[in-house]
């Protein structure tokens, strides 16, 4: 049996042991439990208010979006409002055709329609174009207002309106224009 003596001497070793165990714990909790966590809550906190930052960057970006879509909209009918075209190819005949009917439809007289050379650009080709005839000056008002609103976009470069005689009421006209198309 063990004495009084030998029992409190292992009690105090004891209370060494389990003192030492838990200091040793707590130590190995800090340094493996307490301290990576505390780390990683502070890189996890800063990429928080990184991306916190970066949100409110985008969120001032993407205010202007509504006002953009506004404006490409406005386009989009200005655009379709814009009833004139940009053919692929020149469509001479097509032309033509169209110049003779409205000419026929003004009663003109005396019509010569020369072509020069195509001058071709970086995204479109101007196919220059001189037109001569004789009419009356409401007829010709007709002939140039039909002109204008041919689906084909045209663009007048030189307009020269002379009275053929005085108080006759017919004119020569010299008209040079530009045709477009995108010869693609």
């Amino acid at each position: 049996m063990r004495t009084l003596q030998s029992q409190a001497g292992w009690c105090a070793r004891a209370q060494w042991v389990l003192g030492t165990s838990v200091m040793t714990l707590c130590a190995a909790f800090y340094l493996f439990g307490y301290r990576p966590s505390t780390a990683r809550l502070g890189q996890l906190r800063a990429q928080i208010d990184m991306k916190a930052r970066e949100l409110e960057s985008n969120q001032r970006e993407t205010a202007v979006r509504p006002r953009l879509e506004a404006e490409v909209a406005d386009m989009k009918r200005r655009l379709a409002r814009f009833h004139k075209q940009l053919p692929k190819q020149v469509e001479w005949g097509q032309f033509l055709n169209d110049i003779t009917v409205l000419r026929d439809q003004a009663n003109l007289r005396d019509c010569h329609i020369v072509q020069a050379g195509a001058k071709p650009n970086d995204l479109f080709v101007e196919f220059p174009i001189n037109v001569k005839f004789q009419g009356d000056f409401l007829s010709v008002f007709s002939f140039l207002r039909q002109m204008e609103q041919m689906p084909r976009l045209t663009r007048v470069r030189d307009l020269t309106v002379k009275a053929k005689e005085p108080g006759s009421g017919v004119v020569d006209v010299s008209l040079s224009m530009n045709i477009y198309y995108t010869e693609r």
